[in-house]
């Protein structure tokens, strides 16, 4: 499954309900519509869901649409944040590692990993979708940004990189050959002590103070609420060089550098951004 922490819903693909000789049942109170306009109305209970030696019974996903990871049949659908939000989620992108933990403990005694650097940041989950957003420093400016591991690449909203950072849209709009979208290299992004340096974005006119946008995986369903993303969303490009300890519970991320080691033999890592911490 595709671990989403931008997704709103726990889906499966029809595909995997088929596979499963499950029976799908109406949601007659509840439409879920994707920014294609089409719309989902029926969810599947599990008999048995586990992840590692985590098991739970009769488990109901949303039946995704029928183009939910066509051509992958090995992704069987989306773990989000309706399953995630109960735990502390830690995600060691160098190790390739998931791990979910109880949030019974005391606050603040969770960083288990070694490492001499972890920046431990203030976050909001939304309440209807249960994103995560957290406030980062872009070139000296700060950014509310969504943590999203089911999108390929970062970006930045066109009015933030515009009216907040200064931009000259007019320019990278020549430069660029009136290609979509546009993107920008910043020279650093920060979570707290721990710096990405010089990461390319994509700015998008879609993102943040206007309507929602989808993420690479080709959807997001929303319940129709008004709730509207943050100015920057983070993706993997960013993300899978760090370690991540969301704490849903305290409202805290923690995050620190990934294993360099891990992460240099990753495929494209050659064109990533480094990361470096300071302080403690």
């Amino acid at each position: 499954m595709l671990l989403d922490t931008g997704g709103a819903l726990d889906e499966i693909t029809q595909q995997t309900a088929a596979a499963l000789g499950l029976r799908p049942f109406r949601t007659p109170t509840l439409r879920f519509y994707d920014l294609r306009g089409n719309y989902v109305d029926h969810a599947a209970a599990v008999p048995n869901f586990a992840i590692g030696n985590l098991v739970g019974h009769n488990v109901n996903f949303v039946v995704g649409p029928d183009y939910l990871f066509a051509g992958r049949p090995d992704i069987a659908g989306i773990l989000g944040p309706g399953i995630l939000r109960f735990y502390d989620v830690a995600i060691d992108f160098g190790a390739n590692r998931l791990t979910l933990l109880s949030p019974d403990h005391c606050e603040g005694k969770v960083v288990y990993w070694p490492t001499r650097t972890v920046a431990v940041i203030p976050m909001q989950v939304l309440r209807s979708s249960g994103h995560i957003v957290v406030p980062v420093t872009l070139d000296g400016r700060t950014i509310n940004a969504m943590l999203d591991t089911g999108a390929y690449t970062t970006a930045l909203s066109l009015t933030a990189a515009r009216n907040d950072l200064g931009l000259d849209l007019a320019m990278m709009f020549r430069f660029q050959h009136r290609v979509m979208p546009y993107q920008h290299r910043f020279a650093s992004l920060n979570f707290g002590s721990v710096t990405v340096a010089n990461p390319l974005v994509d700015i998008l006119p879609g993102l943040g103070r206007g309507p929602r946008i989808p993420s690479a995986t080709g959807t997001r369903i929303s319940d129709g609420e008004t709730e509207r993303l943050p100015d920057m969303l983070i993706g993997m490009d960013i993300l899978r060089h760090l370690h991540l300890y969301i704490a849903y519970r305290e409202q805290k991320l923690y995050v620190s550098a990934a294993s360099a080691a891990t992460v240099a033999s990753a495929p494209g890592a050659s064109d990533a951004a480094p990361v470096s911490t300071a302080g403690h």
